[in-house]
């Protein structure tokens, strides 16, 4: 089982959305979805003109099965799906991952409003609830692309507060990277972390949240990724990504062949329970480092049976330590 550090988000692009009307009638199954490959799924809508809805899953994502039992397991799911050429692809799996890399998947549960020629209308990237879940999805099941939605809004006649026109602008860059605008959603994302509001500016963190997963998971840059990671760390050290960030920044060291230092990251940073049980999943996910793991462990003034817990986990680590 993977940390959640890794890629389940609760990000959610901050788009205007609509209502759609909870389902009518007794439950019944729910989304039935497409069988068949991606290619099959547009080839297939075409004919029809029809939206594609793709559910990228993990089998490990806890936000992924929340996500499918409260909403495509539903009549509610049934009835935003109907129309449109529901498919499930697995995050993990080897056929997917030219899918993934060409559409940019940074976090997970993300669900994907695709035309029938393969290009994006937008997505839904994280999970909080079925209400804002489907509130999010209704336009975008109509074809209401959600870029170009934000960029008329933002441009619109409305002189819009500076945190909301932030939020939007955050949205929009964050769309132009993902739909493969590289170097227009980079900068957009560098500019807000930049121009930060404060020692807690959400925009600024999310705009380095979503440019270290971009370099880390989609490009495999594990040098300008560990640049931003640690860039995200050190600038909101009390930060809602602080353990998020220490994570992915020593996962780069390792993948740039540096473990030791990986180690010693996260242990110069561990300084609570939640910083412990951290550095345990990490030495868990790699087999790397538990050795390091106890010494800093013994240091901590952990409770006894936190201390514990997290030993007894230590011991069950196999391979290099």
């Amino acid at each position: 089982m993977r940390a959640p550090w890794l890629l389940c988000s609760g990000l959610v692009l901050a788009v205007p959305v609509l209502s759609v009307p909870a389902a009518a009638g007794p439950p019944h199954a729910g989304v039935t979805f497409f069988e068949g490959s991606v290619q099959d799924a547009l080839a297939s809508a075409q004919k029809g003109q029809q939206t594609v809805l793709v559910e990228v899953y993990a089998t490990w994502c806890g936000p992924c099965k929340r996500q499918a039992k409260e909403v495509f397991d539903t009549a509610d799911g049934a009835l935003l799906a109907k129309g449109t050429i529901p498919l499930r692809l697995d995050f993990d799996a080897p056929a997917q991952q030219a899918f993934m890399k060409q559409h940019n998947v940074l976090s997970l549960p993300t669900i994907l409003f695709l035309r029938p020629d393969g290009t994006e209308i937008g997505r839904i990237e994280g999970y909080e609830d079925k209400a804002a879940f489907l509130a999010e999805a209704e336009p975008l099941v109509r074809g209401d692309d959600a870029l170009a939605r934000a960029k008329a809004k933002l441009t619109g006649q409305r002189v819009l507060p500076p945190q909301e026109a932030r939020a939007l602008r955050l949205t929009v860059a964050h769309a132009e990277l993902v739909r493969g605008h590289t170097q227009v959603g980079l900068q957009g994302l560098t500019e807000l972390a930049r121009s930060k509001t404060g020692p807690d500016d959400e925009v600024a963190q999310d705009a380095l949240f979503l440019k270290g997963r971009y370099f880390s998971r989609v490009k495999e840059d594990h040098a300008r990724g560990h640049e931003v990671w640690m860039t995200l760390f050190t600038s909101f050290p009390t930060g809602k990504y602080r353990q998020t960030a220490l994570w992915w920044a020593a996962g780069d060291l390792l993948a740039q062949g540096a473990p030791d230092a990986a180690i010693e990251l996260l242990a110069d940073h561990t300084r609570s329970v939640e910083d412990a049980d951290l550095f345990v999943s990490f030495v868990e996910e790699h087999h790397v480092g538990a050795e390091q793991a106890r010494r800093t462990l013994d240091k901590l003034k952990l409770r006894a049976p936190d201390r514990a817990k997290l030993m007894k986990r230590l011991d069950k680590v196999g391979g290099k330590s």
